[in-house]
This record gives C-alpha cells, structure tokens and sequence, in this order.
C-alpha cells in the first residue's frame, strides 16, 4: 500500500472513531455502557447498506475507536495528531486494532516521551 493511501486509511479511522466517541459520551449520558454501545451500533447500522453485518459494524467500530484513541492520548492538538498519523511509517490500522487497551496505553505514552526528549 503506498504510503499516502495508509496515511489516508488511518485518518479516516481516526476521523469515524471520533465521531463514535462523540456519539457514544451522548449514550452514555443517559445509559449503562452495554446499552450505549448498542444504541451507537444501531444507529450507525441505520446508515449504513443492508448488506452491511452488525459484526463487520462492530469490528470496524472497535478498530476506529482503538485508532482515535491512541491518536488522542498521544496529543491534545488536533494539528498534532495529524502531523503523527502522516509520520507514521510502519504501523497499519489493522496493527492497532489488535492492541490491548494496555498496549495502546503504553505506545502513547512511549511517543509522547519520545518527542518531548531533548
């Protein structure tokens, strides 16, 4: 894959999983987490082709929320977290869907680090 369209992938997975984000804090305001997350899924399956599986919405879903989230604990500027995913050389989108919440956690931490060292 050339690395304009992996730029392109990854930006648009952390683009949809921050809009999930946004949609599930308005579930949650008035749902327990299982109930919030269905709601997000039915809403989105409403949008979407017919032939589109709740299965193949929810992983999809997963791995944007995983790609938002590691965007996001990296920086606070949103100019920032798109300045990170273009600079990214090696990683896939699929590669951080199969993180832990753990390993997310501690990449982020690690990139953080990284650019802030003299």
């Amino acid at each position: 894959m050339n690395e304009t369209a992996h730029h392109g992938l990854i930006s648009s997975y952390y683009s949809f999983g921050k809009e999930l984000e946004k949609c599930l804090a308005h579930f949650r305001q008035t749902n327990k987490e299982y109930e919030a997350l269905k709601k997000l899924y039915d809403e989105v399956k409403d949008q979407l082709l017919k032939e589109v599986t709740r299965y193949t919405l929810q992983k999809k879903a997963d791995r944007a929320r995983k790609v938002y989230d590691l965007f996001f604990r990296i920086s606070d500027d949103k100019s920032q977290r798109a300045l990170y995913i273009h600079q990214i050389k090696t990683i896939t989108a699929t590669s951080i869907a199969k993180l832990s919440k753990d390993e997310v956690k501690y990449i982020a931490t690690k990139v953080m680090e990284a650019y802030q060292a003299p």
